[in-house]
């Protein structure tokens, strides 16, 4: 699989129309916040076109550092809290809703030490075998990266399987898989790749929020 500005941009367009029409059908404030998922992975999304465009020599280098550090930022910044708290928004059961709560102060944590570690450190990125490669944390001990993406691939998969929202354990299934698909088959591009598959399943909160509308309608 080769990725491009084209997949990247497209991927980009596609979730702003759902992320759009997703947003404009919530008739439930507590789920507002799941529906802006699209939306950010659209922008997510749309700022990797624009490093693939300055890779490839198409615009300035200070374009391509914008546009890293704007992609890192909704990849480290905004999903280890903006998941748990969404979740956390949208619970009704109050077990459920306690845990995601404190979950959302350790996404929280989570977020600010790597937005600190992002603007504290020169971030570049790379092509690498038809991906993105980006040097983020690279300048750390082994360790120290080990515990970071421990915490903050618990952060962003956990959430889904606390959920009671319907059919959201299965789309944190799918997290999970192409997580795991994405360090098997792409380890130097991981963020890069994993990024872009959890952008394309995203396309599902659609979905995800129609039905637990219907399901509280129907009660």
């Amino acid at each position: 699989m080769c990725f491009s500005a084209s997949a990247s941009f497209t991927t980009s367009f596609l979730l702003m129309i759902i992320g759009i029409f997703t947003a404009r059908t919530v008739n439930q404030s507590r789920l507002y916040y799941i529906a802006t998922m699209p939306l950010f992975f659209s922008i997510q999304q749309a700022a990797e076109g624009f490093v693939w465009l300055s890779l490839l020599g198409n615009i300035s280098p200070v374009m391509q550092q914008a546009a890293v550090y704007i992609f890192l930022f909704f990849a480290i910044g905004v999903w280890p809290f903006w998941i748990p708290f969404s979740l956390m928004n949208a619970e009704v059961n109050l077990k459920s809703k306690k845990i995601l709560t404190f979950l959302s102060f350790l996404g929280m944590v989570v977020s600010l030490s790597l937005l600190m570690q992002l603007f504290y450190y020169h971030t570049t990125a790379a092509v690498a075998h038809c991906h993105i490669s980006y040097d983020f944390l690279t300048n750390l001990t082994y360790f120290t990266q080990f515990l970071y993406a421990i915490s903050y691939i618990f952060m962003v998969t956990i959430p889904f399987f606390i959920s009671t929202i319907r059919y959201m354990k299965l789309f944190g299934s799918g997290i999970v898989i192409s997580c795991a698909l994405s360090y098997y088959f792409y380890y130097y591009t991981v963020g890069s790749v994993w990024c872009f598959f959890a952008a394309l399943l995203s396309l599902g909160i659609y979905f995800i929020v129609d039905q637990e509308q219907r399901k509280f309608i129907a009660h």
